[in-house]
C-alpha cells in the first residue's frame, strides 16, 4: 500500500515539474538574452569578415579540431601542445570558438576571450561547413584507399586487374 501511494506522489511531482519546466525555460532564455545584449559587442563589417575567413580556415582543419554542432549553435575548439625549444617541456595553446544563433559568437583564445554580435554568422557558416567537409571527406577517403591498397599488396593486384581488363577490352 505504501509503495503505491509514494508512485503516486513521484508521478504527480514529475507532472507538476514537466508542466512548469516550459515556463522556467522560458524565463531562463529571456534572462540570458538580455544578458547577452549586454556582453556582446557590436562588430563591424571588417571583424565579419575576419571571422568568417578564419572559421573557413579552421574548418578546413577538421581532422585538428574538435567540432560540434546543434541547431542552436556551434562549437570548435583545439588543444596545440608545442615542444619549446629551450626545455623538455610542452606549451599548450588552445582555442574554443563558439557560434550562437541569431546572436553572435564566443571566442576563446590563450587566456583571451572576446564577445562579439554577428546574428547571421551561423546561418552564413552553416551551409558553407557540408561543402568543406564533402571535400575534406572525398580526400580522405582517396589518402586512406591509397594506404590501405598500398600497404596491404592489393594495389599491386589492383593495377593489374586494370591493365589486363584494357588490354582484353
Amino acid at each position: 500500500m505504501k509503495t503505491k501511494k509514494l508512485k503516486k506522489l513521484i508521478s504527480d511531482a514529475m507532472n507538476k515539474a514537466n508542466e512548469n519546466s516550459g515556463k522556467y525555460y522560458a524565463e531562463k532564455v529571456a534572462i540570458e538574452d538580455n544578458n547577452n545584449n549586454m556582453l556582446f559587442t557590436e562588430s563591424d563589417e571588417e571583424v565579419k569578415k575576419k571571422t568568417r575567413n578564419l572559421i573557413i580556415r579552421l574548418l578546413e582543419h577538421r581532422d585538428e579540431i574538435q567540432f560540434n554542432c546543434s541547431e542552436t549553435s556551434m562549437n570548435l575548439h583545439s588543444e596545440i601542445h608545442k615542444s619549446t625549444s629551450t626545455s623538455n617541456k610542452f606549451n599548450t595553446s588552445y582555442f574554443h570558438l563558439e557560434i550562437i544563433k541569431g546572436v553572435g559568437f564566443i571566442f576563446n583564445c590563450n587566456e583571451k576571450k572576446i564577445l562579439l554580435k554577428d546574428e547571421l554568422l551561423y546561418d552564413d557558416i552553416k551551409p558553407k561547413i557540408k561543402d568543406i567537409f564533402g571535400k575534406i571527406n572525398l580526400n580522405n577517403f582517396d589518402k586512406m584507399y591509397l594506404s590501405i591498397m598500398k600497404d596491404t599488396g592489393m594495389a599491386r593486384e589492383s593495377n593489374l586487374d586494370e591493365l589486363l581488363s584494357d588490354v582484353f577490352t
